[in-house]
């Protein structure tokens, strides 16, 4: 965190920082992934599953979950409780505990790669873009959804900022963290359609 003229902190925490910086950085590492491909190649789905997502289907449903967290996320000026405090069942003990256990358990589907249907047809990439749409519309959103996360952070660092269907009320934080598990998710996704790893330095 920096520090503004007056010596008040300024800008967003160290763990929101390095979670930002990790989401950016997998963003660029999987655009550059998809994007070494010949064309043909990045619009091409398993021929043995023809059902499954090409690589650009995969960075287009990246870029349309993190577009719909921006979407229900408070305008600047507009009460966080309002993402939050229109479920008071969220207040009971036994609602936190399943919220924090649907966490632990998304973070298992996440690490072990399973296969689980789209929450919403809206992050469902049909019909798909090209990978220049889909890489743009990405990085735009990308950059968008982090100045608001730290504008929430900074006016309720502890306020939600969206509501995961089985993890519940996340922070701005915890978004971001989510985003983070789940770009890495579709990142093996990758890896199971032999998109290559690029060099990094």
């Amino acid at each position: 965190m920096t520090r503004d003229q007056s010596g008040r902190p300024s800008g967003p925490p160290a763990g929101l920082g390095h979670a930002l910086d990790q989401l950016s950085d997998l963003r660029d590492e999987l655009l550059a992934r998809v994007g070494s491909l010949p064309e043909e190649a990045r619009e091409a789905r398993p021929p043995e599953t023809p059902t499954a997502w090409s690589p650009t289907q995969v960075l287009q449903h990246l870029h349309l979950v993190e577009a719909m967290v921006l979407e229900r996320m408070p305008e600047v000026g507009e009460g966080l409780a309002s993402v939050s405090s229109s479920r008071n069942k969220d207040r009971g003990i036994g609602t936190r505990i399943r919220h924090t256990l649907g966490a632990l358990a998304v973070r298992v589907v996440f690490r072990l790669g399973l296969r689980v249907r789209v929450p919403s047809q809206r992050v469902s990439p049909d019909p798909p873009l090209g990978f220049s749409e889909a890489a743009s519309a990405w990085r735009t959103t990308g950059a968008e959804l982090a100045s608001r996360l730290e504008e929430a952070f900074a006016r309720a660092p502890t306020a939600p900022t969206m509501r995961h269907p089985v993890s519940g009320p996340l922070t701005a934080e915890g978004t971001t963290r989510f985003l983070l598990e789940h770009a890495r998710h579709h990142a093996r996704q990758l890896d199971r359609l032999g998109v290559p790893r690029v060099p990094t330095d």
